[in-house]
Order: C-alpha cells, then structure tokens, then sequence
C-alpha cells in the first residue's frame, strides 16, 4: 500500500527568516502577547509556546512525517506514534493553543484536495483530543496546494514536501 508521507517543515521561524513565506508565516515567526500565569503560578510567554511548538515540529520532522494512507485521512501506525509524543508535548504545555495545518500537492482536483488537506488536519486534531488535549486548545485548518514549499511541477520528491502536516502557534 502507498503511503503519502506529509512533512512537516521545522517550524516557519527559519523558513521565515531567510525572506521566505507569507504574511501567515511571518505571523508564526513573530507570535504576539505578554504571557500567562499557570495554575501553579509560573509564568508562561507567547516565546515558550513558540519553542513548544517548534520542539512538535522538529519531533515530526524526525519521524519522517505524519503519514496517511493514500488518498485518505487515515493515519498510518507510526503516525499514531509520532502524534503520542506531540500529545505528550502539549500535556506538558497546558497553556499552549496550536492550529493544525492540512497541505497537498497539485496532484488531482483542488477541491479534492483542499477537503483532503482539511480532513488530514481534523484527524490530526481529533487523534490529540483522544490523548486527553483539551479540543479548545486545538484548530484544524485544511490549505490544500494553496501553500507550497516548493513548485510542485518538478519530482516526486519536490511534490512530497508539499504534502505535510504543520503545527503553528495560536496566540
């Protein structure tokens, strides 16, 4: 069975700073806020959920990715795994909110793949909320082809960095 790998890109911060992106990208490099005080007490910034969520990142990154089994929204076993330990991560960080992105290729029709990207993210979100992530700390937003990493008309390889999961800071 094919598998589409999704890569997650190491979190926009990097991309970001190099020229690159949209004005979304530069709204996750840039988060905005004073902070909050945890139900101990400590004090939490908008910076560290910022280095939560590139710690999530660079976790996928090393996995290989969030996988889904082709043309669907299942998850693949090693996956769930991957997603345990980003579950792990957030449990740690009761204070940090992350949007989950959905992305595609170009391959197929862009409303088939703009509701694929959406459901991809949703599964992501619901799997979270099983591991006991409060959902009011999760969106899901599908972007489809809109957003690619590269131009999606040269390789396989090139289209496979366009098909990811990203997790970005909500402020």
């Amino acid at each position: 069975m094919l598998l589409l790998g999704l890569m997650v890109v190491a979190l926009l911060i990097a991309w970001s700073s190099k020229g690159c992106g949209s004005s979304d990208a530069n709204q996750a490099a840039t988060p905005t806020g004073t902070g909050t005080t945890t139900s101990t007490g400590t004090s939490t910034s908008a910076n560290t959920g910022q280095n939560v969520v590139t710690e999530i990142n660079n976790l996928v990154l090393k996995s290989g990715g969030i996988q889904f089994r082709t043309a669907s929204a299942d998850l693949t076993t090693s996956s769930k795994g991957t997603l345990d330990d980003v579950a792990k991560i957030l449990n740690r960080n009761a204070t940090v909110n992350v949007l989950i992105k959905g992305h595609t290729d170009t391959q197929g029709e862009a409303t088939t793949n703009m509701a694929l990207s959406q459901r991809r993210a949703n599964t992501v979100k619901d799997y979270l909320i099983g591991k006991g992530i409060a959902s009011s700390r999760l969106a899901a937003r599908g972007y489809g082809e809109t957003e690619p990493l590269v131009p999606n008309d040269t390789t396989e390889a090139a289209r496979q960095q366009n098909r990811r999961v990203e997790f970005q800071l909500q402020s």
